[in-house]
């Protein structure tokens, strides 16, 4: 009996003895932006998220203004259209390091364009009129002085100009609820 009790105080000497590992906690780097989806010229705002305790940030924003940055924030602008990758790294207080990559789209923004198939035609003559607008619109308002019709919701509509004389042409484009004439 008396074996058992001094292998016990032994066993709990040595378990006493032994000091508990330290548990670090998790540390995962981690982003959140203001959209995902941008118009050429327009600015985002992006911001760490990162769990854990970070000591320090590096931002690397390609195609944006500015293209790095150190600092826990930052609002970047976009002067061309495609789909850039934002990363961050950061580092711990720890020295441990992590990464997060994501994605940012930047299209071009809605703007009404049209071209013209004649700036000069005889008395009774049609004219195609072409829309290059960028932006991807879903609807056209078309106006057209002097024209037959003098309105018109296609995206490319041919206009009789039965009289002689110079006459303004005007387009409305949408998508969604945005319009620009």
């Amino acid at each position: 009996m008396q074996k058992i009790f001094t292998i016990l105080i032994l066993i709990l000497l040595i378990f006493l003895a032994c000091e508990p590992e330290e548990v670090l906690p998790e540390f995962e780097a981690d982003f959140v932006m203001s959209a995902e989806t941008i118009e050429v010229g327009d600015t985002i705002a992006f911001g760490e998220k990162v769990q854990g305790f970070p000591a320090s940030f590096r931002w690397l924003f390609e195609g944006g203004q500015p293209s790095i940055s150190n600092e826990k924030k930052q609002t970047v602008s976009y002067r061309s259209t495609g789909t850039f990758k934002v990363t961050l790294w950061v580092e711990s207080e720890d020295s441990r390091e992590d990464s997060v990559v994501k994605e940012i789209t930047v299209t071009e923004g809605l703007k009404a364009q049209f071209l013209a198939s004649k700036t000069i035609i005889r008395q009774d003559s049609s004219l195609t009129f072409t829309d290059q607008s960028t932006g991807e619109p879903d609807s056209w308002a078309w106006f057209f002085e002097g024209g037959e019709p003098t309105t018109s919701s296609a995206q490319n509509p041919t206009i009789l100009y039965p009289d002689t004389g110079t006459f303004s042409v005007s387009l409305v484009v949408g998508k969604g609820e945005i319009l620009d004439s």
